[in-house]
């Protein structure tokens, strides 16, 4: 499948990428290519992507703990 459209977007994306730090959330409504923007994003890159859903906070928080522990192959966050 090929990726059309959304330069703007990914200029944005990647200029805060470039950053020493950044932090980017990505909110809109329902079927808009969110998901497929990030992913189109993220190829080649080290970095995660989250999804927030409706949960318990400890649950939520665990949850990224994870992705992050992955990401990272931080050994005391996989505990």
């Amino acid at each position: 499948m090929r990726f059309i459209g959304r330069k703007n977007e990914l200029h944005t994306l990647n200029t805060e990428y470039n950053r020493n730090s950044s932090f980017v959330v990505i909110y809109g409504r329902r079927r808009v290519g969110k998901t497929t923007l990030i992913k189109e994003f993220l190829k080649n890159k080290t970095a995660f992507y989250y999804l927030a859903t409706e949960e318990l906070e400890s649950q939520s928080m665990k949850r990224l703990a994870n992705v992050i522990a992955r990401t990272t192959k931080n050994t005391l966050l996989q505990k």
